[in-house]
């Protein structure tokens, strides 16, 4: 890319960014999360350690960011390398690249649907019979499409899966990654912890749980009208609220907020990004210390991707060019990743303001392999409310869709707030 092209890019995200008005509270610009993916404090080498006898699982690992982590993961030598995927095909089509890239041949490919919730349990299953020691957990898990998917497990409880849509077609509302992302990745991330919380008690370790989230998590916020019914998760779960001219964000915008939201930055811009962050803030604040477990929140920035492959075409049109313009390998979207699973206290760190460094603690925000502060608007009084809230709602879903969720929030996530 020219510096021609780079500076007239970062000259329209300055111009974007003196229209934007939603949200209000927030920390970094579109300006600037630009100017990270061109910085190069991406491009550092892959953070290195000694993954020897250690465990990781890596969801969502056939293609893009996860099968990228995997390959670097490989070279440092785990014990096992746990590939879970949707797909028996694609995930022993990424084993085989694997061994290609590394020659590493002990990965193992299990099976997971984060889109139906006994797939999710059947998973979680297998690993309290098989799975034993773990040491690092990549959540990395999503796909952008235009339809409504219906949820439909044994279960009396029907919930729907709502898979993101950047701009919408007359009469089409984009849905949000609630189920997916929101849902069956803490699903996931629960049932696994006692598994996580053993390995830090018998050896000694401090295992490390990474929800891949991002930086467009700045320019998100819960609505208030969703913020503003009974219950937030159930309401974002629903089919006819999605499917509402409340569900949509098109319906409630301006054209040009419409353009600023979606267009300029990396046509990911929707609740889940900031619902990963509100998740991994609440499970670590009550997780607490004891456990020996930490979780982190992660951006990889905004990469080539197949995460992107079902937009129409317009804006297919348009992705391509943000792509060329200013997108970031995949490989090296996959060093942040890296850096939020194996970096330690001590790492070099600093927050969104370069002052002074930020630890790599429980439930920290890690974007461009540095800790940041997240958005003003997840630290204000209305986010912590919201993150309380959305804790309580859900656990409750979670336990009722799952019998074994009750005991492992009584046994680990009962600590005070502190």
């Amino acid at each position: 890319m020219s510096a021609l092209s780079s500076f007239l890019i970062y000259k329209l995200a300055q111009i974007v960014d003196s229209l934007h008005s939603l949200p209000p509270k927030m920390r970094y610009t579109i300006s600037m999360i630009a100017a990270d993916q061109w910085s190069k404090t991406p491009r550092r080498p892959v953070f290195r350690a000694d993954l020897s006898g250690k465990t990781v699982l890596v969801v969502g690992a056939n293609t893009g960011l996860g099968l990228d982590a995997t390959k670097h993961f490989a070279t440092m030598g785990p014990a096992r390398l746990i590939l879970a995927c949707r797909s028996q095909s694609r995930g022993k089509d990424a084993i085989r690249k694997l061994v290609d890239a590394t020659g590493y041949t002990k990965a193992e490919l299990w099976l997971i649907d984060l889109g139906k919730y006994a797939s999710v349990k059947a998973f979680a299953d297998k690993w309290d019979a098989d799975g034993g020691r773990l040491d690092v957990l990549v959540m990395n898990a999503g796909l952008n499409m235009r339809r409504f998917e219906g949820v439909q497990d044994n279960m009396e409880s029907s919930w729907a899966l709502f898979l993101w849509s950047a701009i919408p077609a007359t009469n089409a509302v984009p849905g949000c990654s609630v189920f997916v992302n929101n849902v069956a990745t803490p699903l996931t991330v629960l049932r696994l912890l006692p598994s996580m919380a053993r390995t830090a008690q018998e050896h000694g370790s401090t295992p490390r749980i990474v929800v891949v989230s991002s930086d467009v998590h700045y320019l998100s916020q819960v609505e208030k009208h969703v913020v503003e019914t009974p219950n937030m998760l159930q309401t974002l779960l629903d089919e006819q609220f999605c499917k509402s001219k409340d569900g949509g964000m098109g319906s409630r915008y301006p054209p040009y907020q419409m353009c600023v939201e979606f267009c300029p930055l990396p046509l990911l811009t929707s609740r889940h990004t900031v619902l990963n962050v509100f998740f991994t803030r609440a499970f670590a604040s009550h997780l607490g210390s004891t456990a020996g477990v930490t979780t982190i929140a992660c951006n990889p920035g905004y990469c080539y991707s197949q995460l992107r492959r079902n937009l129409p075409l317009a804006l297919k049109i348009v992705d391509k060019f943000l792509e060329l313009t200013m997108a970031l390998p995949t490989e090296i979207g996959a060093r942040q990743i890296v850096w939020a699973a194996l970096a330690q206290e001590n790492a070099p760190a600093k927050n969104a303001k370069n002052s002074a460094p930020l630890k790599v603690t429980n439930g920290a925000y890690v974007s461009m392999s540095e800790v940041r502060e997240v958005s003003d608007y997840v630290l204000s009084e209305e986010g912590q409310t919201i993150e309380t809230r959305l804790w309580s709602e859900l656990i409750e879903i979670l336990s009722k869709a799952d019998s074994k969720i009750p005991a492992i929030v009584e046994t680990y996530l009962q600590r005070a707030r502190i």
